[in-house]
């Protein structure tokens, strides 16, 4: 091969255009917006265009990965890769090898092939040019040397003189024959004037056969239009006649071929007319058809595929363009009535016939299209599930490989923005304090074989902050080595509030105990009431005494002392429009009557006709009246303003007392049952179930767990508004009790899940228990206050067996379960069988 002389001429394209045109290879030319400067015949062809319209193609409608392509290409001199180009007015793509680049004062020149071909590894754009072609090719300066020749060429001068040529040779000493160097000689300088010119000579072979070359010589100018030499290109027009003597040959061997084929082929003929009618089908056609093809031989394509016209259009545009198609389509076969799907090979091999090879791939498709269907589905589920399911990698990133459709609901990111770490890796969204107890606590599982559950905070863009529950599993590969992490992470931000609010409740009131123990020895709000009278007695005398707390618009008796009948008093109400307890109301200071008996403010009642002395001390606390005491004494006089200053203060601390007493109470209750539903909350059934769960071990009795939640019972909440999601949990609540006996334990475990122990319950009562409370749950419609709503609620059961370790073990089971019943459809019963 010469050397690289070539690459000196000033890379002018524009000159060598018709010499492009011969190249087999698809050649294009683009100018630095990717418009098309120049595409030779291949490329036009393959396009399907003529060769003058494909500059109108804007690069997006044919290569729109090409500027993907050319920032990586950038300084680079070649490429080898696989390239997916579009095909103009038609819904398909091809693949080719992108096998060759060269960029130039912002312009490129591709090179595509077929991607099954060897590759090519151009060194440059003259090994291109030159080598490319199997016909003679090279340059000759103004000195009449070579200075650049293709391998052909090369053949060429070996075959005539038995020595192959080198760069710098002079081609006058190459010619042997003078007579053959006077033709060339005045072509040359023709081409060396300027002008282009044609000619051609017969060489001999051997002594019994010969072949003519038509050369064609064309002048090569720099960018200065001067000449620099002479291009001299031949093609031995001697081949026509030897491809005719060939012609019946061949079809014998295509004959032999095509009928050789395994698959189902047809071979369609384009008759001069323009139709296309069946020539031939091989015996896979009629053993698919059973027979039938042959009646369908010369029928036209449109009587073949009758109202089939995408097909039909396939073969036109096959013929047209040349370019072969691999297309799977869903096809009624009318040879035997059948639909089938198939994949399909619409292959060119002349101008006048088209081979169409069909694979039957109706099993394959339809287990394709199952999976499709049930990907789908899986899809469904991940996006109606209340969280992110993910896979990972097990790195300090947790680099996501797959995330769910609830992953912007849960953290505010895209799936596609965690995937490789596109946008943030899930890392960064772990609050820093929890990062490295994630880490420890997920590694520590997976080096003990087990999954991994564990709670915990993330820190959002918008400085929210929410609490998550996580639960994985390691993936192994057929080496039993880790490849990824797999599990579900779910906002529990609700849950865990909601404890710490309890929890944090409980504290105020063991802190308030503490602070008023100087105070009252007693926070029971009944003992505290008794108490009070008590303590009264020793600071003023009375006969008989009545502690009174408001009840809205009544005052009712929650404390009596000294009446004959003191049990009837208690829970006795009186009108807020009793004169003096309306007044001792508004004045919010002692009242005192001298002689009860003869103020006609003193409303006598049963038990009231000994009372003479009497005095009313309001219970203010905070400055909002609460409640009163009263006391009664049989003497008239009996007390002065000094008492009734002692009775204020005494009041004012008894109302300290209540107060106290009645936040402790209240803080009890929300420490124990869930505010909301008024049943007990988590924490107080994991302290009532872990006695009950020791019970049953040491006797070995049944005892079950039942683990419920709402279906969808987030769509309540999104429809109808929160507040009626309270008023389904509460009314939901409701019907749960009435199914229930006393002995059984029924909790709110967090959110839409509550959970029922069961004691004295083996594993088929308990599932019965639970389709019950199934079947009534979805019998009738919830009321609303505008509207009605249906829900249907998940089950999951299990019972205590010997082999069960612990409570949360059973609870365990029972979510597993309810697990199941969740996968399996929902408004199921699933009961915990062990594996």
């Amino acid at each position: 091969m010469g050397e690289d002389n070539f690459m000196s001429l000033g890379e002018k394209f524009e000159s060598l255009q018709p010499f492009l045109d011969i190249i087999s290879d698809k050649l294009v030319i683009l100018d630095a917006g990717g418009s098309i400067l120049f595409g030779n015949l291949a490329f036009s062809q393959f396009m399907g265009l003529e060769q003058h319209r494909i500059d109108h193609l804007a690069c997006q409608d044919w290569f729109p990965e090409w500027s993907d392509v050319k920032d990586n290409l950038q300084n680079e001199k070649s490429s080898s890769r696989i390239v997916h180009l579009s095909i103009p007015n038609k819904d398909q793509k091809q693949s080719l090898r992108l096998s060759y680049t060269f960029d130039w004062d912002n312009k490129w020149l591709l090179v595509f092939n077929d991607p099954c071909e060897p590759v090519k590894n151009y060194k440059n754009i003259s090994e291109l040019l030159l080598n490319n072609l199997d016909t003679p090719l090279f340059f000759i300066d103004p000195d009449y040397r070579i200075r650049a020749f293709n391998q052909a060429a090369n053949l060429l001068f070996l075959l005539l003189n038995q020595e192959p040529i080198n760069s710098g040779d002079s081609l006058l000493e190459l010619f042997i024959d003078p007579e053959k160097l006077n033709i060339f000689l005045p072509h040359i300088k023709t081409g060396f004037s300027g002008k282009s010119s044609t000619f051609v000579i017969h060489h001999a072979e051997n002594s019994d056969a010969s072949f003519a070359i038509e050369y064609k010589v064309k002048p090569v100018r720099d960018l200065r239009e001067e000449i620099l030499g002479v291009l001299i290109f031949g093609q031995d027009i001697s081949r026509k006649n030897r491809n005719e003597k060939r012609q019946d040959k061949d079809e014998e061997l295509f004959n032999s071929i095509f009928h050789g084929i395994h698959d189902p082929a047809l071979l369609w003929k384009m008759t001069p007319d323009g139709k296309i009618i069946l020539e031939y089908c091989n015996l896979a056609s009629e053993n698919l058809s059973n027979g039938e093809i042959k009646r369908w031989m010369g029928s036209t394509i449109e009587e073949f595929f009758d109202g089939q016209t995408e097909i039909i259009q396939r073969f036109y545009n096959c013929f047209e363009t040349g370019i072969s198609q691999h297309i799977e389509t869903e096809h009624f076969l009318k040879t035997t009535g059948v639909e089938k799907w198939l994949l399909a090979d619409y292959i060119k091999i002349s101008d006048e016939f088209l081979l169409n090879i069909t694979i039957d791939i109706t099993d394959r498709k339809e287990i394709e299209l199952t999976l499709q269907e049930n990907q789908r589905h899986l899809s469904t589920l991940l996006e109606s599930l209340p969280g992110m399911a993910y896979r990972c990698k097990n790195d300090p990133d947790w680099t996501m490989e797959f995330v769910s459709a609830g992953a912007e609901e849960l953290i505010g990111y895209a799936e596609q923005d965690l995937i490789g770490n596109r946008k943030i890796a899930y890392a960064q969204l772990i609050h820093p304090g929890d990062r490295q107890k994630v880490w420890d606590q997920i590694q520590d599982a997976l080096a003990k074989k087990q999954d991994f559950e564990i709670t915990y905070r993330l820190q959002l863009n918008n400085s929210i902050e929410k609490w998550v529950w996580e639960k994985g599993q390691e993936i192994f590969d057929e080496k039993d080595e880790l490849t990824a992490l797999e599990g579900f992470i779910s906002d529990v931000t609700e849950r865990i509030h909601s404890e710490q609010a309890a929890e944090k409740t409980m504290i105020q009131a063991q802190a308030l105990k503490q602070a008023l123990d100087d105070l009252a020895s007693q926070l029971d709000l009944s003992q505290v009431l008794k108490r009070i009278l008590v303590s009264l007695k020793t600071v003023l005398n009375y006969d008989s005494a009545t502690l009174f707390l408001r009840d809205q618009d009544k005052f009712k008796v929650v404390a009596a002392r000294g009446f004959q009948h003191t049990a009837r008093l208690i829970n006795k109400t009186f009108p807020a429009t009793d004169l003096l307890l309306r007044e001792i109301q508004m004045v919010k200071a002692p009242i005192i009557l001298d002689d009860a008996q003869n103020d006609p403010r003193f409303d006598k009642w049963k038990g009231s006709d000994l009372v003479r002395g009497w005095m009313g001390v309001p219970l203010i606390r905070h400055d909002e009246f609460i409640g009163l005491l009263t006391l009664d004494n049989y003497n008239p006089y009996a007390y002065t303003q000094e008492d009734a200053s002692l009775a204020l203060s005494f009041a004012n601390s008894a109302a300290i007392v209540i107060e106290n007493a009645r936040l402790f109470e209240q803080t009890q209750q929300m420490a124990l049952t869930d505010t909301l539903t008024g049943i007990f909350n988590r924490r107080y059934f994991y302290e009532l179930a872990q006695k009950e769960f020791s019970r049953s071990k040491r006797y070995q009795n049944p005892m079950s767990i039942i683990l419920i939640d709402i279906d969808h019972f987030k769509n309540v909440n999104d429809h109808y508004g929160h507040l009626a999601g309270d008023q389904v949990l509460m009314q939901f609540v409701q019907r749960i009790q009435e199914e229930l006996r006393t002995s059984d334990i029924f909790a709110r475990f967090g959110g839409e899940e509550f959970i029922i122990l069961l004691p004295e319950t083996n594993l088929e009562d308990a599932t019965q228990v639970a389709e019950r409370l199934r079947e009534v749950t979805a019998q009738y419609p919830f009321l609303l206050v505008t509207a009605q709503t249906f829900i249907t609620i998940s089950l999951g059961v299990s019972c205590f067996k010997f082999t069960t370790l612990s409570l949360d073990h059973l609870i365990d089971e029972s979510d597993k379960a309810l697990y199941e019943a969740k996968q399996f459809g929902r408004n199921r019963v699933r009961a915990w069988q062990q594996k």
